[in-house]
């Protein structure tokens, strides 16, 4: 795809000036998400699936906020009103504003005209929107009769609160009372309207496939991804300690960390992140010499903890999704040891790459961190098994145009055999040829991306008395 430089347009938007159409079988698919630089695990799954479809020869663009750190330029980008980090500080002016947006942002919406006409995808794949983009992307995409690919990252077209898996329509989650007003008041709108225009769904893991299945949602599991580390991960005989990487919340299980290095004072335990309960980590970090406190880093150096580390540390006590920062651990050789949450204990047990508690309890923590310890004490290099485990979709995935379909495709969109069927039930990702549209490794059946496309590593045997 011809890309000129990011040009100012209406409404705050700016398009890159030029798209060349698709030759041959080629899809183009435009990726919708809040930002265009990572923030999280969705988002370099979003970055990670653009470049390996651009490297199978598919044109991707993008509809997201603008920011400093953005690291995709194709495509639409509209003007942020509000971050995690800038949500505080909004005056109350702002976050009527923020608030109105999240209904429906005009700007989204006619940045996501703009691409349609200019760009004109054959399918728009969605994944975070909320509150920054709203529900108007997919409004203005499903009246241009466009199929809409969700990925469902986390909760947050099933509840109100993004922490919780069972389906409330009221969020409890959010510290401050504006915060869960406005996720509450949008969760009619995720329901209602979104859900409902979008086409077919894939899910991060088994675990959120199950739980949208009860409200009616069939999704297609497709694992994330991290690419195998280059870096050469040093031998396990001159690596130390254990390693903790994300928000500094409840749900994450910092505190399990705190306690974890009280009852391991001879384990170096280093805690990298932020978030709300900094202020308690630094206090235990004063009175605890084992526990020491990085703050936060960028991923360059994240990837250096984790390769140098002999354990990862992921104690999540809300229903972990999936847990990118487990995949990769696994790919710099270093094992992981969680509880038995969510998409989280898939990763890390489909994989045999580290040990997952079946009690979310402290005492169990540290059985299963001083096994691992004991077990690697006398390892010389990391398993190649468990560095390739967590590469397990791409480079190899790829959207393809199917030549067996029942529906029609528009004569001007420019790909051949191209035809998407209806956006109300069409499957467009599966493991037949009879789907228009698959994400599937290469000489690989959608069936078998929790088989043969997980390498299994180790085994590491199961912790006794778990």
């Amino acid at each position: 795809m011809a890309v000129g430089a990011r040009t100012s347009g209406a409404l705050g938007a700016s398009l890159s000036q030029s798209f060349r159409l698709s030759q041959g079988g080629s899809v183009r698919v435009l990726m919708v998400n809040n930002f265009a630089h990572v923030t999280g695990g969705a988002d370099r799954n979003v970055f990670g699936l653009t470049a390996a479809l651009r490297d199978q020869g598919h044109e991707v663009a993008l509809l997201a906020t603008s920011g400093p750190d953005d690291v995709e330029d194709q495509g639409a980008f509209i003007y942020a009103r509000v971050t995690h980090a800038s949500r505080d500080e909004l005056g109350l002016v702002s976050r009527v504003d923020v608030a109105a947006r999240a209904l429906w942002n005009p700007d989204a919406a006619a940045a996501m005209r703009r691409l349609l006409a200019e760009f004109r995808p054959h399918v728009v794949h969605t994944h975070k929107l909320y509150p920054q983009l709203s529900v108007a992307p997919i409004v203005v995409g499903a009246r241009a009769g466009i199929p809409i690919v969700q990925t469902l990252h986390d909760y947050e077209l099933l509840s109100a609160g993004q922490l919780d898996h069972r389906g409330g329509w009221v969020d409890h989650d959010e510290a401050k009372l504006s915060y869960r007003a406005l996720n509450t008041a949008t969760f009619p709108l995720r329901r209602e309207v979104y859900a409902r225009r979008v086409s077919a769904w894939i899910a991060c893991s088994r675990f959120v496939a199950a739980q949208y299945r009860t409200k009616g949602i069939s999704a297609t599991v497709l694992p994330s991804f991290v690419e195998s580390a280059e870096a050469v991960s040093p031998d396990f005989s001159s690596r130390r300690g254990v390693v903790f990487v994300g928000r500094l919340s409840e749900e994450k299980g910092v505190l399990d960390v705190i306690d974890l290095a009280e009852l391991l004072p001879s384990i170096d335990i280093a805690v990298v992140g932020f978030g709300p309960l900094e202020g308690r980590v630094a206090e235990a970090s004063r009175r605890l010499p084992n526990l020491d406190v990085v703050g936060r880093l960028d991923r360059e150096g994240v990837m250096s903890m984790l390769r140098t580390a002999r354990v990862f540390l992921m104690p999540s006590r809300w229903q972990e999704p999936g847990g990118i920062a487990a995949l990769e651990a696994m790919s710099v050789g270093t094992p992981v040891v969680a509880y038995e949450t969510g998409g989280l204990a898939e990763y890390v047990g489909d994989a045999e790459g580290g040990l997952v508690s079946r009690r979310a309890r402290r005492r169990s923590l540290e059985r299963a961190v001083s096994y691992t310890m004991t077990r690697l004490a006398g390892a010389s290099a990391p398993s190649v098994a468990l560095r390739q485990s967590a590469a397990r979709t791409p480079p190899n995935t790829t959207f393809r145009a199917s030549k067996r379909s029942t529906g029609r495709c528009s004569p001007d969109l420019g790909a051949r055999d191209c035809t998407f069927g209806s956006r109300s039930g069409s499957v467009l990702y599966g493991p037949s040829s009879r789907h228009v549209l698959q994400i599937a490794p290469a000489n690989r059946s959608a069936k078998d991306l929790h088989g043969e496309v997980i390498q299994r590593a180790g085994p590491f045997p199961p912790l006794p008395g778990r």
